[in-house]
């Protein structure tokens, strides 16, 4: 790869089991390998909401509690101003991985993401926590990825491997939302229901079509 092929951002997007880690993993292994400076970032793991769940967990974990059920749980039924804090939250994650993708940029380092913002965003748009105009905006203001992929799994095949969601729904609906949203990104959609080799050789002859 010639000097020009630096500062990528490569992200990983997709339903819950679809390999998301593995290949992010598996990516920054494979830029490391051919000379390239490259590095992972858990965006999900830095969420300013989910933090703030984790120190109110040390204060009362009732109230952590209360907290996760109105946010994630299956009714939607959302307070407002714990949605208006998710989405606020959201907003300053955002800001955080500009931070944090600039710095990496300086520095001649890729970005290889394990989960992304884009996920975030999916997830707030499947609890009708952002819709319309809003869920626009937020949109715009990710950074773009020079590579977005989008894995693509059946729904029952990713219930069965997560065994995390009950509800068949979660999944198709949320299927559903990743198509539109690499119709609207230009996202790579690789499908990961096959042998997980054969999903990284189509990942990497991804990789190396973009950065010839």
């Amino acid at each position: 790869m010639t000097k020009n092929k630096h500062n990528i951002l490569l992200t990983f997007s997709g339903i819950d089991g679809s390999g998301k880690s593995t290949l992010a993993l598996r990516t920054v292994q494979y830029l490391e390998g051919k000379g390239e400076k490259a590095s992972m970032l858990e965006v999900y793991a830095s969420s300013i909401f989910l933090n703030m769940g984790k120190i109110l967990g040390t204060i009362s974990g009732k109230a952590k509690d209360r907290m996760e059920e109105k946010m994630y749980s299956g009714s939607r039924d959302r307070g407002s101003f714990i949605k208006a804090l998710r989405i606020f939250c959201f907003f300053l994650d955002i800001l955080v991985f500009r931070a944090r993708l600039l710095v990496l940029k300086l520095r001649g380092i890729s970005a290889v993401c394990d989960r992304y913002l884009y996920d975030t965003l999916i997830h707030l748009k499947y609890l009708k926590a952002v819709k319309g105009g809003m869920y626009s905006f937020l949109l715009g203001c990710i950074p773009q990825p020079d590579i977005p992929f989008i894995l693509s799994l059946d729904a029952r095949l990713a219930m069965g491997r997560e065994m995390q969601h009950e509800d068949m729904n979660y999944y198709i609906e949320k299927i559903a939302l990743y198509k539109t949203l690499a119709d609207e990104k230009k996202g790579a959609i690789i499908d990961s229901s096959s042998d997980p080799d054969n999903v990284w050789e189509k990942v990497k002859g991804i990789i190396d079509t973009r950065l010839v």
